[in-house]
């Protein structure tokens, strides 16, 4: 949906501002003279708030400045997660700067102790001598732990973020790396101080002495660590370490002094983030097969295997809702223990909800978008997932579930040039409470189409304003396969997209990102839904694309009854989820090979049962004599033909019923990927035994 034009009063009182410029300014609420300069122009000193607006700081920097003269062991206990370790690596060097000898660090290991203080490692860090506990990014609610600190004789100071020191500054402001990495990492709104405090540490990040951080943004192969690049680069890479083993590698990687030490350390964090990619890759196509397309009903979404790491399942957790915008839990089960990482949408509060299950929780946590929690027995577990379906049923009953894109403002082709470029520039750094703009233009009449990647994958359109005689390329990454053959040259097409620089060759263009793309049709502004988007679509099960029929031995269409329609249905809504996957990477424009190798893949990561180009003998009375090679061979019930043509032909269903007949399976299936939708052709063969 297009938001809300400011009226003509707001622009009265800033005649000298662009109207879009500040129509994205009115949508953040900046009305005022005072708002839109600290907006547009933070500045490092005056938007920093009062830290001693914390009403417990003065008392816990007395104790810590009391431990650092008498010399005492001080414990730093941090997280695992990526602004737990930097918030760690950013608190030991200023206390090692102000004096402290004796310091040391914990980190919980993320997969056998969890999240913040824990019992065992307070008993741990009591026999090892330490006087005084500061944690950081946890510790406020471990109350039993913090307790046990204290009849141990040990103090403890919870913080949830390091203190400045003023007379320092610019030691202070070479911190500021580290402080914009996990203020990124942590998805904090990126507004007032922390917008102030993440825009000079991107700069300090992009000048960062850290050896470890020069090594790791290297590898993030990018001219310049903007908020993307930390999100999308650095952070997982960090994370990785307590996702896959332990967070003390990150932690040494943002401390060492050593070039060769900061090289090693930053490759194995490479190595270990991209293990996790596969393993969550992995885990999402198993989840995904699990849930299929959810309907109306499915308020709720649930995906549960054995052995799952807990460190990676709100990863898959997080996908699932973005992709089902539904609230999404997501299991791992070890014996009779499920451990669990939730992540939702703005009109449910996921934690809440399980504030309502708790007597068949053993242990949760978390906030309004996401959560942990730990059940007992298989019993509590198939309680907990009806009592909180109910709940999600209730609260969502009149809310729309299907995601719609927030558009800032809808314009015309020749406002989209540099001044909006220079004027948007003032506007980053983007993130959670300052998204990028995303802007609407109609009316555009496709000029050139063709495809761009190794495999075809992206798309490239030039398109024209007629009545203005302008055009301009636009590009969309990944959506070739939804559309290179949808649209040609001549139609009349609507856009979303982003506005950025394109730099290549000393050369700089205003970039146009396709976001979404429909046919132009004359719609309501205000009711611009993203209903094209593929990744959202990319699983649903379509009826009229999946035809089931008979073959008579003509080889030619017979009308199938209701029963044949309903043969083998929840396999082939398995099976139809990996096919479509097939479909959405690799678009239609590769050959049958690659789509049967991505598929073998996709099917063995989903677990099923099924050999690849399975030979299928054909029998006469003279005995056995070999035939042809059928694609795939699922479950013993099922026979898959993979085709890459403009259409199905009736020899490819005479070979389907040929290789029905001859291994006695009921059902066959005939996928052509140069079709979109993709076309699926079921086969019946009523002499089929199984």
């Amino acid at each position: 949906m297009i938001k809300e034009e400011y009226d003509a009063g707001f622009s009265d009182q800033f005649p000298e501002i662009n109207p879009i410029i500040l129509q994205l300014l009115f949508n953040r609420g900046l009305t005022k003279q005072d708002e839109i300069d600290r907006f547009l122009g933070p500045d490092y000193l005056r938007d920093q708030n009062d830290p001693f607006l914390f009403n417990e700081l003065p008392a816990a920097m007395e104790r810590i400045f009391a431990a650092i003269k008498r010399q005492e062991k001080i414990v730093i206990y941090g997280d695992y997660d990526a602004d737990g370790v930097t918030a760690t690596a950013l608190l030991q060097l200023t206390l090692k700067r102000l004096g402290a000898k004796d310091l040391k660090i914990y980190i919980p290991n993320r997969m056998s102790e969890g999240y913040g203080m824990n019992l065992e490692a307070v008993e741990e860090l009591y026999k090892s001598g330490s006087q005084l506990i500061i944690t950081v990014d946890c510790g406020i609610a471990n109350r039993k732990e913090i307790a046990l600190a204290k009849e141990r004789g040990m103090d403890v100071q919870a913080l949830l973020r390091s203190d400045k020191q003023q007379n320092n500054e610019s030691f202070e402001k070479w911190l500021l790396d580290l402080v914009a990495i996990g203020t990124i990492a942590d998805s904090m709104p990126l507004l007032e101080e922390n917008r102030t405090l993440v825009k000079w540490g991107l700069i300090v990040l992009n000048k960062t002495q850290r050896l470890g951080l020069k090594e790791l943004t290297q590898l993030a192969q990018s001219k310049e660590i903007d908020v993307h690049g930390v999100a999308f680069q650095l952070a997982p890479r960090l994370n990785a370490a307590g996702r896959m083993d332990h967070a003390n590698t990150a932690y040494d990687l943002l401390i060492t002094e050593d070039e060769a030490e900061a090289l090693a350390i930053s490759n194995d964090l490479n190595q270990k983030n991209q293990a996790r990619q596969r393993a969550t890759e992995e885990m999402l196509q198993l989840s995904l097969t699990q849930i299929g397309m959810p309907t109306d009903e499915d308020k709720i979404l649930f995906s549960s295997y054995d052995g799952w790491s807990p460190g990676l399942v709100g990863l898959v957790a997080g996908k699932l809702s973005d992709k089902f915008n539904r609230p999404v839990i997501v299991f791992g089960k070890s014996g009779e223990e499920y451990v669990a990482s939730g992540r939702s949408i703005p009109e449910f509060d996921i934690t809440a909800a399980l504030g309502e299950c708790k007597k068949y929780l053993s242990e949760f946590g978390g906030h309004e978008q996401a959560c942990g929690l730990t059940i007992v027995g298989e019993k509590n577990y198939e309680i907990f997932k009806d009592k909180i379906k109910e709940i999600a049923s209730n609260q969502l009953a009149q809310v729309e579930l299907a995601p719609r894109l927030e558009i800032e403002a809808e314009i015309k082709l020749k406002d989209a040039g540099w001044e909006i470029i220079d004027g948007l520039d003032k506007f980053s750094p983007f993130g959670e409470g300052n998204r990028e703009p995303l802007f609407l233009t109609r009316d555009l009449t496709v000029v050139e189409i063709a495809t761009m990647g190794t495999m075809g994958q992206h798309l490239k359109l030039i398109l024209e304003d007629k009545a203005a005689g302008l055009s301009h390329k636009f590009v969309g990454f990944g959506v070739a396969g939804e559309w290179v053959e949808k649209i040609k040259a001549g139609d009349k097409v609507e856009v979303v997209y982003e506005l950025g620089v394109n730099e290549w060759n000393g050369n700089r263009e205003v970039q146009f990102k396709i976001v979404d793309l429909q046919l132009y049709a004359n719609s309501d502004a205000n009711k611009y839904e993203k209903h094209t988007n593929s990744d959202a679509n990319k699983y649903e099960y379509h009826a009229n694309r999946v035809d089931a029929c008979l073959v008579n031995e003509a080889g030619k269409e017979d009308e199938s009854d209701e029963e044949m329609n309903i043969l083998h249905k929840e396999l082939c809504f398995r099976i139809n989820g990996v096919l479509y996957e097939v479909q959405n990477r690799l678009g239609r424009t590769s050959n049958e090979r690659q789509y049967c190798e991505l598929a073998e893949l996709l099917f063995s990561q989903a677990q099923f049962k099924f050999e690849r180009e399975k030979e299928i003998p054909f029998e006469f009375k003279e005995g056995k004599i070999l035939g042809n090679k059928v694609d795939f061979y699922l479950e013993d019930l099922v026979l898959v033909d993979f085709k890459a043509k403009k259409n199905i032909t009736k020899d490819d269903y005479f070979q389907m019923q040929r290789y029905l007949q001859a291994s006695k399976l009921k059902l066959g299936m005939i996928v052509n990927f140069k079709k979109y939708p993709l076309e699926i052709k079921r086969v019946i063969n009523k002499n089929g035994n199984r």
